[in-house]
């Protein structure tokens, strides 16, 4: 019957923020952890929270991390639903265009609208009052490089690594770094490229970004396959390996291993080739890898003589 009275309803508001607040903290910890079913409840549980009040600004940011959760899932359909949604309730919450148009150009960028994705991209960045510039810029940059605008990417991301760094967002800055290697990378300036990416290394592993460090090792192994450094090639797709398969990304790992297998047959080791295709067979034949347990997933045998 207190519920009902004005006093009631003083209380009975801040505990159900109180709710939709936590659900939506544990389910980005969840999403942050891979735990994609459990992420995705804790996310609903949020959005139910938040709309049961007309809490519209929280009812935004679920929906958003509901977006973000399918397009990181690999369901881009269901993510542009989301979005959409987050977009039409940005009308009375303007606060909040930046983060969804930005989440739009992502989504676009999925779905392979090149033309979409940079025209939300600009949105966002527009629509940024914050410190987020550098993120927004990165995304821009990814979206110009995509399309062939090296120059205006390497503006972009220049840019980004800037407001990244003064904004102290290690993880953006190390995005930008990337993106500023890879420009390089594809134009041919392959030492450039190496230090580029060889100082995001450094700040990922720093930060413990770990699907960033196999990506900056990949990347690292084809500066030096363009360096026609075979064996460098090899060491670092070793390494990209084993932090993949170490997290459980096992078609990563899987793709990596069938780098490795092409080195070593250009190469002429024949031994370590057929190593690599064993260890192949057996990560192939695990459906799942739990990560940080070895014994659930093969170990690449490395030979260093090669």
């Amino acid at each position: 019957l207190a519920a009902c009275s004005g006093a009631g309803k003083n209380v009975l508001r801040p505990e159900v923020q109180l709710r939709a607040e936590k659900s939506l903290e544990r389910g980005v910890r969840a999403q942050q952890k891979g735990e994609i079913h459990q992420a995705e409840q804790l996310l609903n549980d949020a959005l139910a929270s938040s709309s049961s009040i007309e809490d519209n600004p929280a009812r935004i940011a679920a929906i958003i991390n509901l977006a973000r959760l399918s397009r990181l899932n690999g369901n881009p359909d269901k993510a542009m639903i989301y979005v959409n949604l987050a977009l039409n309730l940005c009308v009375e919450h303007p606060e909040w265009l930046s983060e969804a148009a930005y989440e739009k150009a992502h989504t676009e960028l999925d779905l392979d609208n090149q033309n979409e994705a940079l025209r939300w991209a600009v949105k966002s960045l527009d629509a940024e009052q914050g410190t987020l510039k550098g993120v927004r810029r990165n995304l821009l940059a990814r979206i110009q490089s995509n399309a062939g605008n090296t120059n205006a990417a390497a503006l972009s991301a220049t840019a980004a690594l800037k407001e990244n760094r003064y904004n102290e967002l290690p993880e953006e800055a190390a995005n930008s770094l990337r993106i500023l290697g890879t420009i390089e990378l594809e134009g041919g300036r392959l030492d450039a490229a190496r230090k580029l990416i060889l100082e995001a290394l450094e700040i990922d592993k720093r930060i413990g970004a770990s699907p960033k460090i196999g990506l900056d090792l990949e990347k690292l192994a084809a500066v030096a396959d363009g360096q026609g450094s075979l064996k460098i090639k090899a060491e670092y797709l070793e390494r990209a390996y084993s932090v993949n398969v170490s997290a459980g990304r096992r078609d990563k790992a899987l793709n990596i291993l069938q780098q490795l297998a092409d080195v070593y047959r250009k190469t002429g080791n024949s031994a370590q080739a057929e190593k690599v295709r064993l260890t192949y067979e057996q990560l192939n034949a695990v459906k799942t890898v739990t990560p940080i347990q070895p014994q659930t997933a093969p170990v690449l045998p490395t030979n260093r003589s090669h």
